[in-house]
């Protein structure tokens, strides 16, 4: 396994998550919303993310520096975002999340950002890793191609 593989599998992080949404759908222009989450963070626009977190989510998160700081990690280890390879949403834990597969210019990995999005399309949280390990999923919807 390569040192780089090896880096991105010890970036992945556990997802920060709110009330049970299980029951729940998400507002119509979830995956506009889950996409612009997905390039402020991959950007390290921070800042545009910061209102749309609940404030003790972003605690969990380790405030504005942390997100920040995963955000020049995974751009340290794995390049940018050359192309989207898949988009699409999953329940894990009772929890929907965006999945976002992407090509990334420092690594031929490809690289997995998932975010939760909460029932009112505020951003509830984050994770980071290899597509080829993904976690494990309660049920997942299919993919949207790009």
């Amino acid at each position: 396994m390569s040192r780089c593989r090896l880096a991105l599998l010890a970036l992945a992080l556990p997802l920060v998550t709110g009330a049970d949404a299980s029951a729940q759908p998400l507002p119509p222009d979830s995956l506009e919303t889950a996409r612009r989450y997905a390039r402020w963070f991959l950007a390290g626009h921070v800042d545009s993310i910061l209102p749309s977190i609940p404030p003790a989510s972003v605690d969990a998160l380790g405030g504005r520096d942390g997100i920040l700081r995963t955000g020049a990690t995974i751009a340290d280890r794995a390049g940018s975002e050359a192309r989207v390879v898949e988009e699409r949403f999953v329940w894990r834990g009772g929890r929907r999340q965006y999945w976002r597969t992407m090509a990334m210019t420092a690594t031929s990995d490809h690289f997995l950002l998932r975010i939760v999005i909460r029932p009112d399309g505020r951003f509830g949280g984050y994770g980071t890793g290899l597509a080829t390990n993904p976690p494990p999923v309660d049920s997942s919807g299919p993919p949207i191609r790009p």
